[in-house]
């Protein structure tokens, strides 16, 4: 597990997929594009491996059948890096999706988007609102919370209240009040919203809204 870890970052990989098949099972990273092919274990190792990030997670879940969820922090390359996995029962086993997190990473600006002058006005012209919802849509890792978070980034000022809801928090930023989901404890986005009533926010990012 370790090696495949380190061999992810490395690699630039931020999605880390653990896909059993009929004799053995498949690792692949994906990192900005298609996925990649990175390597087969045996299903035993697929097991153990697995199992081992349950453990780093505490999750509670030991029933193979039933999705569970977690986070987990491993030391690689001298550095404490973030790490969260979902995992679901296929016909094959248990397939894992790990994600790898860089949350003390400087966050984009939106001057580092590579919009067209004409797109960055009128996204400029958007994000400035005094209302309003923004949904930031597209396939798995191709930047959407990057986008959010350059569009924070350019709001984010003393007179306003910005909360975030990650699982987890993708870039520790001085002035945002930012929240990480706790699923293994009950959390959800959609509880954590609820709780938001009391602190008056201004402005809210959830990463995700499938039960928001």
């Amino acid at each position: 597990l370790q090696q495949m870890l380190a061999d992810a970052i490395t690699q630039n990989a931020t999605v880390i997929f653990i896909e059993p098949q009929t004799q053995n099972a498949v690792i692949r990273f994906r990192g900005g594009g298609p996925v990649r092919p990175y390597g087969r274990i045996t299903k035993r190792t697929c097991s153990t491996v697995i199992a081992k990030v349950r453990e780093l997670a505490q999750s509670q879940s030991e029933d193979s059948l039933s999705p569970s969820q977690g986070r987990f922090r491993v030391r690689i390359q001298k550095m404490v890096r973030t790490f969260s996995y979902h995992s679901i029962s296929t016909i094959h086993g248990e397939s894992t999706v790990v994600r790898l997190h860089s949350p003390f990473e400087r966050a984009a600006g939106i001057s580092d988007l590579g919009f067209g002058e004409k797109a960055r006005q009128l996204f400029l012209q958007t994000v400035e609102q005094p209302d309003g919802l923004i949904l930031v849509t597209g396939p798995p890792e191709h930047g959407q919370m990057t986008t959010l978070y350059a569009a924070l980034q350019h709001l984010n000022a003393p007179n306003r209240k910005i909360v975030t809801l990650e699982d987890p928090v993708t870039s520790a930023v001085d002035g945002f009040t930012q929240v990480s989901i706790r699923f293994d404890m009950g959390q959800s986005y959609a509880s954590a919203l609820h709780d938001l009533r009391h602190h008056d926010p201004d402005i809210i990012l959830i990463e995700d809204t499938s039960d928001a």
